[in-house]
């Protein structure tokens, strides 16, 4: 029994030591939050860089500036607000609050990178936000023109399109597709192509625009 004993002893101390000896992601930098109101929902968007290849999630922790501390579930271990999956590659990086509509306030972010044994990296900046005010930041900014714009005729009954993402300041929420000036679908904000199967098979001269 005590050699049984010493050997659960001895993997999970080795376990332990792997563990901490597994080299954190890198610090995501750059955080900024903005808050608007779409659709009337007050969402605050975040927007940082991403530095890390080998990160399998990012952690988003929030407070109220008035508040002295972070959240903490025990002992020091802060209480994450959400987490987001990994990013493919590194670079600028988008998403949200996952919570619309907060209390009015002025509201801080931080994030870090984990990998997949929950080795995180250091923290981000801080970024502040001010939400709820009557008069949050406008959205004067259109998003950029989608790239790479092409259709493809496969068969005489269908067209395939295809195009890079949009970006912009406050988040893209979606995509219109016209045909020769009439709407033809309504896509999501992660869409890069669309097929088109309403064609019909006489000589056709079809115009879009996305």
């Amino acid at each position: 029994m005590r050699y049984r004993i010493f050997f659960v002893l001895f993997l999970f101390s080795f376990f332990a030591l792997t563990a901490s000896a597994q080299a954190a992601p890198a610090m995501p930098t750059n955080l900024s939050a903005n808050y608007a109101i779409v659709s009337n929902y007050g969402i605050v968007y975040l927007y940082w860089t991403d530095n890390a290849t080998d990160e399998a999630e990012f952690r988003l922790y929030r407070k109220l500036s008035t508040d002295s501390s972070w959240p903490i579930v025990y002992s020091n271990n802060l209480s994450y607000l959400t987490k987001y999956g990994a990013k493919s590659g590194t670079g600028a990086t988008q998403s949200n609050d996952p919570n619309v509509n907060l209390p009015t306030g002025t509201y801080e972010y931080k994030m870090a990178a984990c990998d997949s044994l929950g080795v995180c990296s250091g923290f981000s900046n801080v970024a502040s936000v001010v939400v709820g005010t009557s008069s949050p930041n406008p959205d004067t900014t259109p998003p950029s023109m989608p790239s790479g714009f092409t259709a493809n005729s496969v068969s005489t009954s269908q067209v395939n399109l295809s195009w890079g993402l949009s970006t912009d300041n406050m988040g893209v929420s979606g995509y219109k597709m016209y045909r020769n000036s009439a709407h033809l679908a309504t896509l999501s904000s992660g869409a890069v192509s669309y097929s088109d199967t309403s064609v019909y098979s006489d000589i056709q001269l079809l115009y879009y625009r996305l």
